[in-house]
């Protein structure tokens, strides 16, 4: 006789339906593609993603029916039990104050007709501002040393004579006579600034060998650097130039942090960029790779960035390019966000970085690899606002936006408002190559379902009628793409360099990026 199957209570029910079977992890090796699969719709194919929205042209104001519309009709009618029901459906949001919304919660979307939407308003606390003391008329150099703190060099200097006396230690029976290594003297304060200098010098005048600096070739002769440090003490600075102590870290643990040799540095400049700058409202969340094609297993391949190869970098940065806060990707990512229950790592990553700012009216643009309606809400329900653009396929999305056509600058809007987020799908006035389509899906919890004239028009002269949100959203969004262009035109990062040399330098560049950000 066969055993009857046991029945299941209201609670497991809905937890079968609306349990998220998607990885929690969405950081990519090398040789995987940058995609992130981990909140889209079952049974929907994830390469679905939205068009970029770099050339968008032209727009119409076509909302004119209203209808409400389940972002999942997927869902079985069940009937519940009052009695089953308890508190314990909810989920816990950890340390922040707002309640992080249900993954089974249904969302209701409307689409929008004549009557316009009206976003909540997030009152900002507390204005911009540089909070480092600077002099009256301060000089590129005053900025620079508000993030460069004695602090930091300190410890360079600390750590630099600490890893030269170990490493002379253990090989001084193996060192060849002419070595340099017989030359190493202890460093200073004064001494490691001026190695200092030189390195990011050297990326304005760049010449394909370091030796080349020192050349009294009149073709090559720099006076500067043999003025101030000679060649062979360059090269052994150069060679012991060390942020960490080796004897601190077991290297054959495999749990050890990966990026030891480099972590004090990370702490301090993610530390000094929270305490000397406040920022503006507009704020952004993007990825940074720093090149890198020698080995390393956290290593990064990222089709769409110059570099290609790297360490990839989370960045938080204004809209002009202010660096606000970071975490470099490691292989394991999970160990630095915050634990929130029911959030994917590609939620949790902006929201980690956000955390000194929530509550205070910023509005934070995304683009489609962190962006979903759940963050958006959570990001409201914490006094943020949230600008991104969103795959279709992502839950929650509304289903009739994503499926329906709109022609050749035509726009379409569609508002949840219980969660207060609206939903934009608009189609350019030019197609990509092969007459694709160029459609864009954003979201919004700051906007309203408004058209306005771009700065672009057809070629009958007419101004382009874009929503407003995607106006701003092309106006706010590049602040780390600004940096890396930025950085891009200064040759620090040399290929002999050690990654964690390449590491250091690069959180230094962008700290000398500073003031030029600070005052356009």
């Amino acid at each position: 006789m066969s055993r009857r199957p046991r029945s299941f209570t209201t609670k497991e029910v809905i937890e079968r339906i609306f349990q998220d079977k998607d990885s929690d992890d969405s950081d990519i090796d090398i040789g995987d593609s940058e995609t992130d699969d981990d909140d889209v719709v079952d049974g929907e194919n994830p390469s679905f993603a939205a068009a970029d929205d770099g050339e968008m042209n032209d727009d119409v104001d076509a909302c004119n029916d209203s209808q409400v519309i389940d972002a999942d009709d997927s869902q079985l009618d069940i009937e519940i039990d009052d009695k089953s029901t308890s508190s314990d459906d909810s989920v816990d949001a950890g340390p922040t104050p707002a309640k992080l919304p249900r993954l089974d919660a249904l969302w209701s979307w409307r689409k929008c007709g004549t009557q316009r939407v009206q976003p909540p308003t997030l009152p900002v606390r507390q204005p911009e501002e540089i909070r480092g003391v600077l002099p009256d008329d301060p000089s590129p150099y005053d900025y620079f040393k508000l993030y460069v703190t004695d602090e930091l060099v300190d410890m360079m200097v600390r750590e630099t004579n600490r890893y030269a006396a170990q490493f002379i230690a253990d090989n001084i029976g193996s060192l060849k006579p002419h070595s340099l290594l017989h030359k190493w003297r202890e460093t200073d304060n004064d001494e490691m600034s001026v190695l200092l200098g030189l390195l990011l010098h050297m990326g304005l005048v760049y010449k394909p060998r370091l030796s080349m600096y020192w050349s009294v070739d009149e073709l090559f002769h720099t006076p500067l650097f043999s003025s101030v440090m000679s060649r062979d003490r360059f090269l052994i600075l150069l060679r012991f130039l060390h942020f960490a102590d080796n004897s601190a870290c077991d290297i054959s643990d495999p749990t050890r942090d990966r990026l030891y040799k480099i972590r004090p540095v990370i702490d301090l400049i993610k530390r000094t960029c929270r305490d000397v700058y406040y920022p503006c409202t507009e704020l952004c969340v993007d990825e940074s790779l720093v090149l890198l094609k020698g080995r390393s297993s956290f290593r990064q391949f990222i089709r769409t960035k110059r570099a290609r190869f790297g360490i990839k970098i989370y960045q938080l940065c204004t809209s002009n390019g202010v660096l606000l806060d970071f975490f470099v990707y490691h292989g394991n990512s999970t160990a630095e966000l915050m634990d929130l229950p029911g959030l994917q790592t590609t939620e949790k990553i902006p929201f980690t970085l956000l955390q000194p700012y929530l509550n205070n009216g910023h509005v934070l643009f995304t683009d489609n690899f962190y962006t979903t309606p759940r963050l958006a809400h959570y990001l409201l329900q914490n006094g943020t606002g949230l600008v991104g653009t969103v795959r279709p396929n992502r839950k929650k999305f509304p289903k009739a936006l994503a499926s329906s056509h709109r022609e050749k600058g035509e726009a379409e809007f569609y508002y949840a408002n219980d969660e207060h987020v609206l939903a934009v799908k608009y189609r350019a006035t030019k197609d990509k190559s092969q007459k694709k389509e160029k459609v864009v899906h954003l979201l919004s919890t700051v906007h309203s379902n408004k058209m306005a004239n771009s700065a672009k028009t057809d070629r009958d002269i007419n101004a382009i009628r874009k929503p407003t949100c995607i106006l701003q959203y092309n106006n706010s969004m590049g602040g780390v793409d600004l940096m890396d262009q930025q950085l891009d035109s200064l040759l620090v990062l040399r290929k002999c360099y050690k990654w964690y040399k390449k590491l250091f330098l690069r959180l230094v560049l962008q700290c000398a990026l500073v003031r030029i950000s600070c005052t356009n």
